[in-house]
C-alpha cells in the first residue's frame, strides 16, 4: 500500500474508529465509505455487499480508547474469507455505523492506494459500468476531489 502523509495527520484526531476510501482496490477505482455532512451514509463497494462494514484493511484506523472500551475485540482468522475487517469493526463499533468517523476530507480524498507492480485489475469497475453506473468521477484516484 501507498499512504499519503496527510492521512497520518487525520489519524491523530480519531476518537474511536476513523474511515476513508482506498484507491485501486476491490476491482474498482476506489472502494470505501460514502459520506455527507452527517457522516457515513453508505459504502462504495461491489464485492460481498453482505458485509456490515464493507471496507478494506487500509481504509480504517482505531484509537487505543476503542480497544480499551472493547477489550475483547480481536482480528479473528476463523471468520469467512473477506470478512476480517467487517468482523473486527463490528466488535469495535457494536455494529453502529454512525460511530464511524469520516476522515480524508469527509471521504472525498484518496490518501491510500493499493499499489502493485502490475496493472490494476478494474473488473468490478467494468461490472459497475455494465449496470449503467460508475465510481464517483469527481473523486480522483490520483489524490483529491476535482
Amino acid at each position: 500500500n501507498t499512504y499519503s502523509l496527510e492521512l497520518f495527520d487525520d489519524m491523530r484526531f480519531i476518537n474511536l474508529v476513523g474511515v476513508w476510501p482506498v484507491g485501486l482496490t476491490g476491482g474498482l477505482l476506489w472502494e470505501g465509505p460514502v459520506c455527507d455532512a452527517t457522516g457515513v451514509i453508505g459504502f462504495h463497494a461491489l464485492w460481498r455487499l453482505d458485509r456490515f462494514f464493507p471496507v478494506d484493511m487500509a481504509g480504517f484506523a482505531f484509537s487505543i480508547q476503542a480497544l480499551r472500551e472493547h477489550s475483547n475485540a480481536r482480528l479473528d482468522p476463523s471468520v469467512h474469507y473477506g470478512f476480517l475487517e467487517s468482523s473486527f469493526l463490528s466488535q469495535l463499533l457494536s455494529n453502529r455505523r454512525e460511530l464511524m468517523e469520516p476522515k480524508a476530507s469527509m471521504c472525498r480524498q484518496i490518501l491510500v492506494w493499493h499499489t502493485r507492480t502490475e496493472k490494476a485489475n478494474m473488473k468490478r469497475e467494468k461490472e459497475l459500468n455494465a449496470q449503467g453506473k460508475q465510481s464517483d468521477p469527481a473523486l480522483d484516484v490520483s489524490g483529491t476531489l476535482k
